[in-house]
């Protein structure tokens, strides 16, 4: 009797764009906004890119759910580049561009998760309001403060906000610009869940940041993930990396299957 032996894969498939990654794996994409130099400031051109990238994500049958995110521990987008908001062409290039990308999300065949890590504000919280799902750390912050520039949310946000939030609420943040936290997010009903970034609220309250990492030790339960864990280690540091180790373990605490310790200094 024959038998026959199935061995799993792992798929892993890249795109490249100018302002987005673009990376499949395990059937999932992360879709990911890479300014971090500008805070993910909003372009035109970003737009195009997340635009072409969901139509590649809605023709690919290996794809089953989107994760909107970002590089960087700032923003997921802090808007539009206010730089450029004077010249009226680029406005008019803004909304299109802007328009066409979230209503192509907000289409799409598959569930979008996004996951944000800063502030979301302006086009920023208008992307997080096309995804279906939207999943935030504790420091996270959300708004629509575009009348202080005497603008209104233009791509979506009149929309999309009071649907998730209510008439009142969204008219509240719309007229007044208010900032509100991920907690508040949550109560309003604006995000789905608030997880805690811990290691940003450890080191702000020594009144330090990321900046301050000297070493860190990776604790992994399988060494194959390594790659993976590379990969987003590397968009929490920016400029030089601080000296790493990395440790195989049999076990970590809460069945987490990757720990990392930090020393940072003054």
């Amino acid at each position: 009797m024959d038998r026959k032996i199935f061995v799993k894969e792992e798929i892993k498939i890249s795109m490249n764009f100018e302002n987005v990654l673009y990376e499949v794996k395990d059937g999932i994409l992360y879709l990911t906004l890479n300014r971090p130099e500008a805070r993910n400031a909003l372009s035109p051109e970003m737009w195009r890119d997340i635009t072409a990238a969901v139509q590649a994500a809605r023709v690919d049958d290996s794809i089953r759910v989107v994760i909107v995110t970002h590089t960087g521990d700032k923003a997921l987008a802090s808007g539009a580049d206010i730089r450029e908001l004077h010249e009226r062409y680029y406005m008019l290039q803004m909304l299109g561009t802007a328009t066409e990308a979230l209503q192509a999300l907000e289409n799409l065949n598959k569930p979008t998760i996004c996951a944000i890590n800063g502030f979301a504000l302006g086009g920023g919280c208008e992307l997080a309001l096309a995804c279906d799902i939207r999943v935030a750390t504790s420091r996270s912050k959300f708004g629509q403060p575009e009348v202080n520039l005497s603008l209104i949310p233009g791509a979506g946000g009149t929309q999309r906000l009071p649907r998730l939030v209510g008439p009142g609420i969204a008219k509240e943040m719309i007229f007044t610009g208010k900032i509100i936290t991920a907690d508040e997010a949550k109560e309003i009903g604006l995000v789905n869940h608030v997880t805690e970034d811990t290691h940003e609220a450890v080191l702000a309250e020594a009144g330090l940041t990321l900046d301050n990492v000297v070493k860190t030790t990776v604790f992994v339960q399988d060494l194959a993930d390594f790659g993976a864990v590379n990969e987003i280690y590397g968009t929490y540091f920016h400029g030089g990396f601080p000296a790493r180790s990395c440790v195989q373990i049999a076990a970590l605490p809460k069945n987490a299957l990757v720990e990392i310790e930090c020393i940072a200094v003054r």
